[in-house]
């Protein structure tokens, strides 16, 4: 009996947090006009650039009141649904890694910002905080998830059925590569967490391609889909406050304006070869690409 209960706790906590970490809602905060497509090859700037000619202290983004809730171990973040036993929390993605001659620049990037908003918390995949594969000390992680679904409750007896739905529509996919290019803030459906992100460059079309199939086959079993504009992108780091958190916006205005008209360094560019699904503790993959 107490082995069963344990089971039920551990299984109840990757839950928690399944909806916890679910998706930013691509509202964009930032005022910026430019086209998701512009300078594709620009790539990242290189760190020492980063590392001078920025200026400005500290940006508040929380109240003091927010910042007590430091102190919750979930860090003031808020359920996106509530637990209800027999239902386990269900996200589409792809695996973005972190070219290793990108994660020097990435660093540098994430410290500028979290020097000036100290409340910015890094995004932290759930599958390599249990493999114990986080990087300790560093803001910069060996990977991220670019989601193709919100994180939406499903109930045991659909979750095959679910998964012969998504594997069918995304069965059409094909091979393709993305690219990273300019920082943008997001914040959740809620309004109670602002996100640092990263846009899609290159591969846009085909990640909101996929983003479509996959809510064909949400529709099919009364699941709510993504967004009807998705903004493709990687968030790289979280904090409490929504809209209300300018400080964020002016932060992000400021690296990118420290960055140069033409970014020199790294390219953040991988090939997509698989789209996975994680239901409660579980992850399955739904498509591969040939030869892989």
């Amino acid at each position: 009996m107490t082995a069963r209960v344990e089971s039920q706790r551990a299984q109840k906590g990757v839950m928690d947090m399944m909806a916890m970490a679910t998706t930013t809602s691509g509202v964009e905060l930032s005022a910026g006009s430019d086209s998701l497509y512009e300078d594709r090859d620009r790539g990242l700037p290189s760190a020492s650039s980063l590392l001078a000619g920025f200026t400005g202290g500290a940006v508040p983004l929380l109240t003091e009141k927010e910042g007590k809730q430091g102190q919750d171990p979930h860090l003031g973040r808020l359920r996106t649904f509530p637990h209800v036993e027999g239902n386990y929390a269900t996200h589409v993605y792809i695996t973005v890694p972190t070219p290793d001659n990108c994660h020097d620049t990435l660093e540098a990037i994430l410290q500028r910002c979290r020097s000036s908003i100290p409340d910015l918390q890094p995004i932290i995949d759930a599958d390599l905080r249990h493999a114990n594969k986080c990087l300790e000390g560093s803001l910069a992680q060996p990977s991220y998830h670019l989601s193709l679904s919100r994180v939406v409750p499903v109930r045991y007896p659909h979750i095959q059925p679910l998964l012969a739905s998504l594997k069918e529509h995304l069965s059409k996919t094909e091979r393709f590569t993305i690219s990273f290019g300019r920082l943008e803030t997001f914040e959740n459906d809620e309004g109670t967490r602002s996100f640092l992100s990263i846009l899609v460059d290159q591969g846009c079309k085909q990640v909101c391609r996929a983003v479509r199939r996959t809510d064909r086959a949400f529709l099919e079993h009364g699941l709510q889909t993504f967004h009807k504009e998705p903004r493709p992108h990687v968030s790289l780091m979280w904090a409490l406050g929504g809209s209300s958190s300018q400080g964020l916006v002016t932060l992000i205005q400021q690296v990118q304006d420290g960055m140069g008209p033409t970014l020199q360094g790294c390219v953040w560019e991988t090939d997509v070869t698989k789209i996975e699904c994680r239901i409660g503790q579980r992850v399955h993959a739904l498509w591969e690409a040939a030869g892989i």
